[in-house]
């Protein structure tokens, strides 16, 4: 039926539909969205997606958003078809509501389709900021070209290996190239070496395992994957940073966590910067995928995470977390746990925001 939809509405366009390699319609949109941003974004994403995969990319706006919802395997799949190309992509711009920092009004999420493999990305969710947009198009042009283009191709030798699954019929990525599915590929003839072999079928648990193959050996390796009931987020930040879904503690990034579906509100915090809150659609089956720079309250900042037992105490005087009322100069820090004391000097500047690396003992400048 989705097909049919689809049939009809590339037959009534115009028939000067120029050939590409990635088919990308214009992104559907969830609440108050400008049309602006909707042209702003679509423009430089299929401009550095086109750059990133060295591929045609077409404009797409032959094909209308589903009623299913922007951001759906089959309706990416209809899209390469119909367009008789390899790569198809579908996407929502979505509308923050409610506590939501204005710095990041809006989400997008989206996924690409292998119309020859059969193969799909996950769910990949980008928050998108109005002042920095090409931000977000950096980091999922990135993802989709990762896609695309996973790496070195595998080079045949005389090692093979043979895949199997419980149940049948799961994707087989070696190293991060998708080669076919189990119960249909046969022996994989490979260089001798060692391999990440990892299994996906939609409704199940990923599986990853890593291999030695030997000259002129075949390794048959078995998965049983466990059915989920359930999506996944993946969030990772620069400093590292508690994660609050839905304003319960789940734990420190970078982490992966399952979430039932639905828009979820995440939180990130840490001593000494702005929390960090966005919104993130999560999809059973999917993972939803976030990241986030957390801003400092003071561009004049000391900030750690000290060995587990320990506490910090910077010129004899406790601290937790964080500093940020040092004069430039040499300061004595102490890393304390019982009886036991560390003692070393830091040289802190006038400005700029640094964590204490209490390995080597000195400053390192936070990553932008």
């Amino acid at each position: 039926m989705l097909r049919r939809l689809y049939l009809v509405l590339y037959l009534c366009a115009c028939a000067g539909f120029a050939q590409a390699e990635i088919v990308v319609p214009d992104f559907s949109t969830r609440g108050a969205v400008p049309g602006e941003v909707v042209a702003r974004f679509m423009s430089a994403f299929r401009q550095q997606l086109a750059a990133r995969t060295e591929l045609e990319v077409s404009l797409g706006n032959l094909f209308a958003p589903t009623p299913r919802g922007g951001v759906d395997p089959e309706v990416a799949a209809a899209v390469a078809d119909l367009a008789d190309e390899r790569y198809g992509l579908t996407g929502e711009i979505i509308a923050s509501r409610g506590a939501l920092s204005e710095e990041t009004p809006y989400t997008v999420n989206l996924l690409v389709v292998d119309a020859q493999t059969g193969a799909r990305s996950d769910l990949l969710s980008e928050p998108l900021s109005t002042r920095d947009y090409l931000g977000a198009v950096a980091e999922l042009t990135s993802a989709v070209s990762a896609f695309i283009r996973p790496g070195n191709p595998l080079s045949s030798g005389s090692a093979s290996l043979f895949v199997s699954s419980q149940p049948r019929h799961a994707q087989i990525h070696i190293d991060g190239a998708y080669v076919g599915e189990t119960a249909e590929t046969g022996l994989i003839s490979l260089a001798p070496g060692r391999y990440t072999v990892e299994l996906r079928k939609a409704g199940f648990v990923p599986e990853i395992d890593t291999l030695t193959l030997e000259v002129d050996h075949t390794e048959f390796v078995n998965f049983e994957l466990m059915a989920v009931r359930s999506g996944s987020v993946q969030v990772t930040s620069t400093p590292d940073a508690e994660v609050f879904l839905d304003d319960e503690s789940v734990g420190t990034t970078p982490l992966t966590m399952r979430a039932d579906p639905g828009v979820r509100t995440l939180r990130l915090e840490r001593p000494g910067f702005v929390p960090e809150t966005q919104s993130v659609r999560v999809r059973n089956f999917f993972v939803s995928r976030v990241s986030a720079t957390l801003e400092p309250r003071s561009n004049a900042l000391l900030y750690w995470t000290p060995p587990a037992g320990f506490s910090v105490a910077i010129d004899s005087e406790p601290r937790r977390g964080f500093v940020s009322d040092l004069p430039p100069g040499p300061h004595r820090v102490e890393l304390r746990r019982g009886v036991n004391t560390i003692r070393f000097t830091l040289e802190v500047p006038a400005t700029g925001v640094f964590e204490i690396d209490f390995q080597t003992r000195s400053l390192v400048p936070l990553e932008e």
